[in-house]
């Protein structure tokens, strides 16, 4: 997936009663890549204990 970055102006009216949002100038695209991953119960232990949240 490739994203485009926009910048957003964003108006409050007096009242805070509605938002005006305009589109700004266009960043450059940002891609995003997804994998999947399978194995044995090893494999998925030993990529935790490598990669998992508690990971240093």
């Amino acid at each position: 997936m490739e994203e485009v970055a926009t910048t957003l102006h964003v108006d409050v009216d007096a009242k805070g009663e509605a938002l005006q949002v305009r589109r700004g100038a266009t960043g450059a695209p940002r891609t995003t890549l997804s994998i999947t991953l399978s194995g044995t119960q090893e494999f998925c232990d030993a990529l935790r204990e490598e990669f998992g949240p508690e990971a240093p």
